[in-house]
C-alpha cells in the first residue's frame, strides 16, 4: 500500500453531557460508525482485489477487523476482542454515480463498545465518555456491517465505504442519507 486514507464518524456527540449514543447499550446508535477507506496501491493488484480482479473478501474483512480491533476497541481499553463474520452476501452496484461497485453485507458477532467508565482516555475525547453502568464490559453483540467497494484504475486507487451498526435501520438510514450522497473529487 502507498498510501492509505480513513475517514469515519459515529453518532452526534453531545457537548452538555460530553458523550454521544455510541456508547448507549440501549441505543439503536450503540456502537455505530460509518466512513471510507482511499487505499493507493503500490502493485499492479489493487488493494482488496486478487490477481484475477475478483475482490478479496478475506482481505477487507481483514483490514475492518484491524481497524475495529486497534483503533476502536483497543483505544477504549478492551484488549480481549472476538470479531466474527457469520455470514455474508456480495453482489454488483451502481453507486455514487458510478457503475462497477461491489457491494458486500454482513452480519457479524462482535464486542460492542459498551463499557464502564474507568479513569481518563486518550480516546475520550474523540468519543466523549461513556455515562451509562453496565454489568459486563465490552459484552458480545449482534452488528450489521454494509460496504460498497470500487476499485479506480486511473487513480490505482481502492474506494471502500463502510457502514457498522447493530440496528439494520441504522445501518439502511445511514446509507441512504450520508455515505450514499457521498462524492468523489480527485485534485
Amino acid at each position: 500500500v502507498k498510501g492509505m486514507t480513513i475517514l469515519y464518524n459515529f453518532p452526534v456527540f453531545d457537548p452538555f453531557k460530553r458523550t454521544n449514543a455510541f456508547f448507549e447499550k440501549d441505543s439503536p446508535y450503540c456502537s455505530a460508525f460509518y466512513g471510507a477507506y482511499i487505499i493507493n496501491s503500490e502493485s499492479s493488484i489493487p488493494y482488496c482485489y486478487t490477481e484475477e480482479g475478483t475482490p478479496d473478501f478475506n482481505e477487507v474483512i481483514n483490514a475492518f477487523k484491524y481497524d475495529y480491533k486497534n483503533l476502536v476497541l483497543e483505544s477504549l481499553g478492551n484488549g480481549d476482542f472476538d470479531f466474527t463474520v457469520l455470514q455474508f452476501t456480495a453482489g454488483d452496484a451502481d453507486y455514487i454515480g458510478y457503475n462497477g461497485w461491489i457491494k458486500l453485507n454482513a452480519t457479524i458477532q462482535t464486542n460492542s463498545v459498551v463499557h464502564n467508565y474507568s479513569g481518563p482516555m486518550r480516546s475520550y475525547l474523540q468519543y466523549g465518555r461513556p455515562r451509562s453502568y453496565t454489568d459486563v464490559d465490552f459484552p458480545q453483540a449482534t452488528m450489521y456491517g454494509r460496504l460498497y467497494m470500487r476499485y479506480f484504475p486511473d487513480y490505482e486507487t481502492t474506494v471502500i465505504f463502510y457502514i457498522i451498526a447493530s440496528d439494520m435501520n441504522v445501518l439502511n438510514d445511514c446509507d441512504l442519507q450520508i455515505l450514499s450522497n457521498s462524492e468523489l473529487k480527485s485534485k
